[in-house]
């Protein structure tokens, strides 16, 4: 089992498009985020939103297959990321 953590402090003025993707990829598309993810081999995907004293930090952790036991290694299905996405870009 692999794992990515990855810690961002968004720019000013974007944490509220931060916090509705997070939203809108937990309560309105959960089948296509679940099959997502299966696709590409992940297993757990934990995010949360932090209120720091100035600023907000966003972690994302991330457990993995590892690349072997992956059903199939897409290219990251960009196409359908950018789809499911399209409103915050």
């Amino acid at each position: 089992m692999a794992q990515l953590q990855i810690a961002y402090l968004p720019r000013r003025g974007t944490e509220e498009r931060w916090r509705r993707l997070c939203q809108d990829v937990a309560e309105l598309c959960p089948e296509q985020f679940a099959a997502l993810c299966q696709q590409a081999g992940i297993t757990r995907v934990q995010v949360r939103l932090l209120q720091l004293l100035h600023s907000e930090l966003l972690l994302v952790a991330v457990q993995m297959q590892e690349p072997q036991q992956t059903p199939e290694r897409p290219a990251l299905h960009l196409g359908k990321v950018k789809a499911m996405m399209g409103v915050y870009g």
